[in-house]
């Protein structure tokens, strides 16, 4: 189970020169919230990648930023 403390972490956000975002969390919850926001703005995932393990544990997700046709592939 997730603590407060995890769930509170930064979130980072890189982004890439061919539009894509990445998305760095701490928890499944927060995977869960970034995912439902940008999902409601349009935006396509395109890859998802778990590193380490226990507290260190990371969440990676790419996202393709654009509306409908516009979304391209990262």
């Amino acid at each position: 189970m997730e603590n407060d403390i995890t769930n509170n972490k930064p979130i980072f956000v890189g982004s890439a020169p061919n539009g894509c975002l990445q998305i760095v969390c701490h928890s499944k919850k927060q995977v869960n919230k970034v995912h439902e926001i940008f999902i409601g703005k349009g935006n396509y995932p395109v890859d998802y990648e778990e590193w380490d393990t226990g507290k260190d544990k990371k969440y990676i997700i790419t996202y393709a930023v654009g509306k409908g046709d516009d979304v391209g592939i990262c």
